[in-house]
Formats: C-alpha cells, structure tokens, sequence
C-alpha cells in the first residue's frame, strides 16, 4: 500500500513538473498519501491500545489473586494460632490427668498395702491351736508396665492409622 502511493505520488510530481498544473484528480492522489499515513499510525495506535488493556486486565488478575492468597495465608495463620492453642491446652489436660493418675496409683499402692498389713494382723492374732491352717496371702503386682508410663509420659510416638509416625 504504501509503495503504490509512493509510486503514484512520484508519478504525479513527475507529471506536475512536466505540465505545471495540478488537476483536481492529481490532487486527490497527492492527499492520498498523507491519510494513509494516519491510516497506519491509527492502526498502530489501536493496536498499542489493545495491548495495553490486555496487560491492565492481566494487572488486575494478578492483583485480585494476590489478594485471595493474602486473605488465605491470614485465615491458615489465624487457623495455625488457634490450633497451637488448642494442642497446648490438651497437653496441659493430658498433663493433669496424668498427675491424677500418678496420685491414685500411689493410692491404691498405699491401700494395697493398708489390707496386705490388716490381712497379716489377722492372721497373726489367730490361734495356733486351731487346726486350719494360716491361709497364703497374695499380693498381686500391678500390669502397669514402664510402657505404659510412656505412654502417659507422652514421650513415646505414636502410630496413627495409616501406619506413620505422629
């Protein structure tokens, strides 16, 4: 396009310098030129244009994500804080029962041993004369294993459900 009119354009000077008159139809072909040019300058203007809107609008999509992942990392922040505070509070539950726990074993050790001392007065203020003889008493150990203590302890890990380490 633009060397047609590059071409006509020298055509006409060519033929205006050889007659000297410019006919209305020269002229037409002579303004030719100059709105081919805005022609092409608007179509590049145009095209720039829509190139800038489409990285305006990527701009915001970009902004709005970002916005969402913000909203999110301060909800699973937020979600983290409380599920610490939740963990120390069962730990602190855990702890106390397992001080509780300690306290009525110690108890029923001490109980234990109230009856095995009564048990062993009775039988020794019983006669020796009678023909029964004494009966055998037994003193049964506790089940409770030092396994057991950990697990209140908490110190030993322990196993979920798909096999894995918690």
């Amino acid at each position: 396009d633009l060397c047609l009119t590059l071409i006509v354009l020298y055509d006409n000077m060519s033929i205006k310098a050889s007659s000297g008159i410019l006919s209305p139809r020269r002229f037409l072909f002579i303004c030719r030129i100059p709105w081919r040019f805005g022609r092409l300058i608007l179509t590049m203007l145009q095209r720039v244009e829509q190139e800038h809107a489409q990285t305006r609008s990527k701009l915001a999509n970009c902004n709005e994500e970002s916005r969402k992942a913000l909203i999110d990392a301060k909800r699973f922040e937020t979600s983290y804080v409380k599920e610490k505070e939740l963990r120390q509070h069962a730990e602190k539950l855990l702890t106390g029962y397992k001080d509780e726990i300690d306290t009525l074993r110690e108890a029923l050790r001490i109980a234990a041993m109230d009856v095995v001392a009564a048990a062993s007065n009775e039988v020794c203020t019983t006669s020796p004369s009678s023909k029964e003889e004494p009966q055998e008493i037994h003193v049964y150990e506790s089940n409770v294993t030092e396994r057991d203590d950990a697990y209140y302890d908490g110190t030993e890990t322990l196993m979920d459900s798909s096999g894995l380490d918690t």
